[in-house]
């Protein structure tokens, strides 16, 4: 259970960075 929310994390990460790269 601990990858898998690890994994998540992640993914949330890279799309709340691609969204400020968008600014």
């Amino acid at each position: 259970m601990g990858i898998e929310k690890t994994r998540m994390f992640q993914m949330i990460c890279l799309k709340i960075l691609r969204f400020y790269q968008k600014f």
